[in-house]
Formats: C-alpha cells, structure tokens, sequence
C-alpha cells in the first residue's frame, strides 16, 4: 500500500538528523549540470568562415600528381569535353539545361553537333528531377524550331512522363500555340496516313493522364489552341477518365466563354452529365461556381435552367434544377440574369413556333388552292375531250351519208372531220378519164 504524501513528510522529519563534525568535509547531494545558455554555447561558423577555412586546406594540401588513377573515383571536376563513356550523359544534361536557360538555338546547335554520336540524344534526353523528357521541356518553353528538330532526331511525341501527360499537355497547359501546330502536323507523320491517325489519336486522349490536351485548353480559355485541337480530330465531348466531365464542364468551372463558344460551334452537347455524382451537366457547374457568361451562353444554346433534369440510369432521386442550385450556392444575380434569358427564350421560342404554325398554314391552304386548280382543269379537258369525240363522230357520219358509204360498209372512215365541202364535184366529172367505164363501176362497188 503507498503511503500518502503527508504520512511521508511526517516520516522524514521524525529521522534523525547526520552529526557535521568539524574538519570532515559535508557530504552534498549531487546536483545536476547546467546546460549552457544561447550566450554560452558555442556559435558555428559561417558561410564565409567556412569558405575560408577550405581555401586555406586546399592552399596547405600537397598537389595533386600528373597521372590519374584508374582505380580511385578522381577529384577534379569533369573536363568541358567529355570523354567518350559519358559523353551520352553530359549530352543528355546539356540539352536539358539550355532548353531551361530558353536558348533554343543553341539546343539545335547543340543536337545538330551530338547527334551523330549519340544517336539517341533525341529520344533519352531527360530532366532528372521532374522525369520529363527533353521535348516535354522545349514544349514547355515555347521552342517549336527545337520540337521539330528533336522529332526529326527521333524524339516521341508520344511519350509521357510520370503523370501520363505528353508534350502536348505541356503545350496546351502553357499556352504555346505554335508548339502544339508543331506537335499536331509533324508529330503524326505524313498525312492522310494510317499511322499518323493513330498516333494523333494517342496526343489527343488523355491515356494514363486525368485530362485530355482540350481540357487544358479550355481551363486557360485558349480558343485558338481549342480551334486547333478539334481541327486535328479532338472530339468535343471528350470525356475525362475518371469523372466523365467533358470540355464544356471545364469551361463552366473556370469561366470560359470563348472556348465554350467554340466548342458549341462544334456541337458539343451542353447537356452532357458527368458520370460520377452529383451528375451534373456544364448549366450545373456554372451555377455553382458563379460562371455567369458560360451559364448564358448555354442557356442561349438550349440548355434549360428551369426544367427538371434527368437522372442517369439507377440513380433514385430528383436532381436540382441549375436555378435551385444557383441559389442554394448564393449565386442570386446568376439566378435572377440567367432566368430572364431563359424565360426571354421560352417567349422567342414560343413566338417562333407561332409563326411556323401560321407559315404552315398559308402554305398548306397554297397547296390545297393548287390542287383544286388541278382538278378544275382535269374536269375542263375531260369535258373538252368529250365534246372534240362528239363532234368528230358526228362530221364522220355526215360525211359517210354525203358519199353513199352504207353504215355497215367495210372501209374505214376518218375520226376527223373532214375540210372539204360535200357539193365540190368529183374529180372524174370535171375532167375526162381514158379509163374504161367498168372500172367506175368497180372502184364503186368495191
């Protein structure tokens, strides 16, 4: 059982207390040592202090020999030429640090004198600390002259660095548009070519990447490097890997307007929902972020700020309207601007629809004016057809009585009546014939 902190007080008091004799020394407790305060202890040398002391060992130091040792790792820095193991590093090195220092001429002199001996200069040149090649970096800096000489070198522009993004990420995130022209009519090869589809299909999806290039373009609002990109075969709904946001919902984060005019152009959908929820389409996302000049873009577009939207496939539950979520997020001059251009489209629409309804119906009663014509005139020539076969019958039996041919007479009778008159007097009374009279008689009978 412990004892209480008094009862233990009581307890050393009552000890006898040690006897100090005279001349003997007194025992002490052991106290413990003090450390140094920030005045006592000890300062460490500077940087200039340290320089010094270096120079100073280096000056005392016995010099160096003449000859190197193969065997011990030498102490000298590398040579401005380097030797022929290394030469592929120091190249590789070279290449990076002035494509950093943004001398592009003297990266294409640089290529121009080590590509011979280092064939693969192009292709392994790398940036040790970021992983990325030597294209991605010269894309990065705005080099096009440098990008076309490493393609030609051998450089891919396929290739992808630790975050899955090519040289044309890198472009389209800098905005360098002459780059990505570069990229897209030297990178694929020749055109019109097989090979040159694929590999422009592989710079334009995003692969191990989360966005593709038209992602990046529209976050920057870039609509010329946009214009490009769908010129070379992007699509405009591209959808990222792992949410399914297509460009337009990047637009309506950030706010571009000019990209998102483009891509409208283009057809893309701006009803377009992403695939992870909340399930909004690109009206949702501007609401929500106050995009107010993409949210009238697309609401002039077609995209409907007031109507329900549909949910995807076995998602139970409503999903707010752009307008309930504008103003849950605060957004209420967005709600109110955007809801009476909405509600000025609805009119126009309506409007429209009036018109076409009443276009409509003038050239419907046109069309049926037309066809009461047509048969007015069928039953005008049916009747005049009648009447013409009338008449001709009647002037073919008129005729047949003026010659004597007996109705059931075996020689045909015109169907047109005929110009003559019936009192003109026969050929054979007028002038003499040298025929005998039987042949009358037969040419009568017959």
């Amino acid at each position: 059982m412990q004892w209480r902190l008094p009862q233990r007080r009581k307890l050393v008091a009552a000890l006898p207390k040690p006897q100090i004799t005279k001349g003997l020394p007194v025992q002490q407790h052991h106290k413990k040592k003090k450390m140094p305060g920030p005045k006592q202890r000890h300062s460490s040398p500077s940087g200039a202090e340290k320089a010094a002391k270096d120079q100073r060992r280096r000056a005392t130091a016995p010099a160096a020999p003449t000859t190197i040792d193969t065997d011990s790792t030498p102490s000298t820095p590398r040579p401005a030429e380097p030797a022929d193991a290394g030469e592929s590093a120091w190249a590789n090195g070279r290449l990076v640090e002035l494509l950093h220092e943004g001398d592009g001429a003297a990266a294409i002199n640089h290529v121009n004198a080590h590509v011979a001996t280092c064939p693969s200069l192009a292709r392994t040149a790398m940036d040790a600390k970021t992983t990325r090649s030597a294209l991605h970096v010269a894309a990065a800096a705005g080099q096009p002259a440098v990008v076309r000489r490493l393609i030609a070198a051998g450089a891919d522009p396929a290739r992808r660095d630790k975050f899955g993004k090519t040289a044309l990420h890198a472009a389209c995130e800098r905005g360098q548009g002459k780059v990505v022209d570069a990229l897209l009519e030297i990178g694929g090869g020749a055109a019109g070519d097989a090979a040159r589809d694929s590999k422009l299909a592989q710079l334009l999806r995003a692969g191990p990447a989360k966005q593709p290039p038209i992602h990046l373009a529209a976050k920057n609002d870039d609509a010329a490097i946009c214009l490009q990109l769908l010129k070379a075969g992007a699509r405009p709904d591209e959808p990222a890997p792992a949410d399914g946001r297509t460009a337009l919902h990047v637009c309506a984060r950030f706010d571009s307007a000019r990209c998102a005019a483009v891509l409208l152009d283009w057809a893309a959908d701006p009803l377009a929902a992403s695939t992870v929820p909340p399930y909004h389409n690109p009206l949702h996302v501007a609401a929500s972020h106050n995009a107010e000049r993409v949210a009238q873009l697309l609401v002039d577009r077609g995209g409907d700020f007031h109507g329900p939207t549909k949910p995807p496939k076995g998602y139970a539950g409503p999903l707010p309207t752009p307008c309930e979520l504008a103003v849950a997020c605060g957004h209420r001059a967005l709600a109110r601007n955007c809801g009476a251009a909405a509600r000025e489209r609805r009119a126009q629409q309506h409007h429209d629809l009036e018109e076409a309804n009443a276009e409509y119906s003038r050239v419907a009663g046109r069309i049926a004016a037309a066809r009461r014509e047509r048969d007015t005139a069928a039953r005008r020539f049916d009747d005049t057809q009648r009447s013409y076969e009338m008449y001709a019958s009647e002037n073919a039996a008129g005729i047949r009585a003026s010659v004597g041919t007996p109705s059931g007479s075996s020689r045909p009778s015109s169907s047109l009546p005929s110009s003559r008159p019936s009192s003109r007097p026969s050929r054979s009374s007028s002038r003499p014939s040298s025929r005998p009279a039987s042949s009358g008689l037969n040419r009568s009978s017959a």
